[in-house]
């Protein structure tokens, strides 16, 4: 009976002493931070932010907010698919196919008939209002996108993602 009672008091204790406290988690964080700084990896960090916002590219007479995305398979609810073109509006990128063909079907219902959703290589679902091989249709799509008040993008959307074949 007292080895029983010996060892869950040395179980106890070893548990106890085990706590981490505040001061300890703020120093890790700090040595965290240092190693960030120290190794780069914030460089790299924004690197990788600026290659997912938009590059102002002009096309001809048009400037366009262009993101160049490989798209592999669009799809709309009730019809056969859309091939992408050249020149797709994106509204938004989700990682959910059930939120994207959502916001889809309430653009198709606001008037936006050529909206559908395609995937890109890591299984990103962005939803189109439409698609052209045309860069001057482009911008007339995107600023109709811009101007509607069917679906409010956030920053860096909407925006035209070119898709590389």
């Amino acid at each position: 009976m007292k080895k029983i009672i010996l060892a869950c008091f040395a179980i106890v204790v070893m548990l106890a002493g085990c706590k981490t406290t505040e001061a300890n988690y703020k120093s890790a964080y700090e040595t965290a931070k240092e190693k960030n700084a120290t190794s780069g990896l914030g460089a790299i960090d924004s690197e990788l932010a600026a290659e997912d916002s938009p590059k102002e590219i002009k096309i001809g007479d048009v400037q366009l907010p262009v993101i160049n995305c490989r798209l592999y398979k669009a799809t709309t609810e009730g019809d056969d698919a859309i091939v992408p073109k050249l020149y797709n509006i994106a509204v938004v990128k989700f990682r959910q196919r059930f939120n994207a063909r959502s916001l889809c079907q309430r653009l198709r219902d606001g008037g936006f008939d050529g909206a559908f959703v395609a995937i890109d290589m890591e299984k990103n679902y962005y939803v189109m209002t439409g698609t052209t091989d045309d860069a001057s249709e482009a911008s007339t799509l995107l600023s109709a996108t811009e101007s509607s008040d069917v679906f409010r993008a956030k920053s860096p959307f909407p925006c035209v993602i070119v898709s590389l074949r």
